[in-house]
């Protein structure tokens, strides 16, 4: 309790209010990417929305986007996504982190006018949302890098953890908006979410005026002085900037010389273990079943006869605020392996009790089973935010090699994201076809993920960069990793690593 106290009193005596800025104004960046999420998923129940873009079923009597439309729909804002990702990497490294923001903010606004106008043209439409994604792939690259390049040692985790949280404030806020929407028989029952979003953007530009530019970025560009300034705005006049910026550049060169200078180094020695475990963990992440539910959740609900599915998606959106809160003071406690391999085996259970409830769509399936399903759902979505949600960021963050770094993370987010594209777009059409028994689908690869997890991915809580360099050297097998002792001596996460920005999330989106 003692520590856990002066933890607490470290973090009120280091978050001063131009930290606060950061992290508060930063995430909004993410947070319309969340919202855009959010509202695609309710809009697809509703009838004022589906008569504009969809089809007339005269068997049930409705209106609905086709599989295709739905595909299309959800698929190409992953493509956005990855767009993004890449366009923000060069925006971040050569305009820096200030600049790229504002870039991120006119892309979502622009985003956000397309959509909202669109009001016959589904193709207009779906050009606004893969504008609104590619501001949110640029929102990826530069929202936890930028926190943790300003945040001190003490704040780190916490702020870039933000991230996430920020990512499902937005998509809880558009799922509450289209719930008290729903009784609203117009086109502004869905129009009126899309202008919403325009918040975002535009507390974006806001808080603009009150952050200063990374101090890394600027010690990269040789801007000594620059970067010395901005540490004091940010931490105040009391710390040794000049120390600290020192400390930057020594690192920041050390950086240089062991940098990889192709990505075929991530599949040579013991790269290649790390990069094996590092895309399989970002894969399974997504074969686990998190597209079914961020995007395709509303219309599984009503393929299982379930009539109140907004109240349903605004749940699932608390859920996911709430274990991202959760997950901000525990990840650094309960280690990798443990929030990886349980939860896989307990998140296997749960969808298989789901796809055996629902394998036949509505035909057969009891009001009593239709909650039991969806009460499920919601325990599933728990259960993964706490752990896989943030646990695979983690593990693709800390097990890559520092010459290898940005490169290896790099291939394993391209790899998340075409996973996830590809189940995007072919769900729909397996939905139709097989029903609630997509989740055997979904729950046989949580089986493989825990014994992937098992097998493969060691445990490395608390030590460091420089001690898990060594482990994988010395080619220790991966069950007997917290046993090792580094003959360095290196086990503990060293201030110069928090530092140099290598530590957590952040330095992952960094080389994206």
């Amino acid at each position: 309790m003692g520590r856990a106290n002066n933890s607490f009193a470290a973090i009120r005596a280091e978050l001063s209010w131009r930290l606060f800025a950061v992290a508060f104004f930063g995430s909004m960046a993410s947070t319309g990417f969340g919202f855009d999420q959010g509202w695609w998923a309710g809009a697809m129940s509703f009838t004022e929305f589906t008569s504009v873009f969809g089809h007339y079923s005269a068997e049930t009597d409705s209106w609905a986007l086709s599989a295709t439309q739905q595909s299309v729909g959800t698929g190409v804002g992953i493509l956005a996504v990855v767009v993004g990702l890449f366009i923000g990497a060069v925006l971040n490294e050569r305009l820096g982190r200030w600049k790229t923001f504002l870039i991120q903010a006119i892309v979502a606004l622009v985003g956000v006018i397309i959509e909202s106008t669109s009001f016959e043209s589904y193709t207009q439409l779906i050009i606004g949302r893969v504008v609104v994604y590619i501001a949110g792939g640029i929102a990826t690259n530069v929202v936890p890098v930028y926190q943790a390049e300003c945040a001190p040692p003490t704040l780190r985790g916490l702020m870039t953890t933000t991230y996430n949280g920020a990512l499902m404030l937005g998509a809880l806020a558009s799922a509450l908006i289209i719930y008290l929407s729903r009784n609203v028989k117009s086109h502004w029952s869905w129009r009126g979410v899309i202008v919403a979003q325009i918040a975002s953007p535009a507390l974006c530009f806001i808080g603009l005026f009150f952050v200063p530019e990374s101090p890394r970025w600027l010690v990269k560009q040789g801007r000594t002085a620059d970067a010395a300034k901005s540490l004091r705005i940010l931490r105040g006049n009391d710390i040794d900037a000049e120390k600290e910026v020192e400390l930057l550049q020594q690192l920041l060169n050390k950086e240089r010389e062991t940098k990889a200078q192709s990505y075929l180094e991530c599949f040579r020695g013991t790269d290649l273990r790390r990069t094996i475990i590092v895309v399989g963990t970002q894969v399974l992440q997504q074969a686990l079943g998190i597209p079914l539910i961020a995007n395709y959740l509303g219309v599984f609900l009503i393929q299982i006869g379930f009539t109140d599915t907004l109240l349903i998606v605004m749940l699932t959106y608390v859920i996911g605020v709430a274990a991202s809160i959760v997950t901000m003071f525990t990840i650094d406690i309960t280690g990798r392996r443990n929030i990886l391999i349980y939860p896989a085996i307990l998140l296997s259970v749960l969808m298989f009790i789901v796809a055996g409830l629902t394998r036949n769509g509505a035909v057969g399936l009891t009001p009593a089973g239709q909650k039991g399903a969806v009460a499920l759902l919601l325990i599933w979505f728990a259960v993964f935010q706490l752990t896989w949600g943030s646990g695979a960021w983690i593990v693709t963050a800390e097990i890559p090699g520092s010459a290898t770094r940005e490169k290896s993370v790099a291939i394993s987010a391209l790899s998340s994201y075409a996973v996830s594209c590809v189940i995007t777009f072919v769900n729909p059409y397996v939905m139709n076809a097989i029903a609630g028994k997509v989740g055997f689908i979904y729950g046989s690869f949580s089986v493989i993920a825990a014994v992937f997890v098992f097998f493969f991915v060691p445990e490395v809580k608390q030590r460091s960069l420089a001690a898990i360099d060594e482990l994988f050297e010395e080619k220790v097998p991966t069950r007997e990793f917290p046993e090792y002792v580094c003959q360095s001596g290196a086990s503990e996460v060293s201030e110069s690593e928090f530092v140099s920005g290598e530590k957590g999330v952040s330095n992952s989106v960094d080389s994206v």
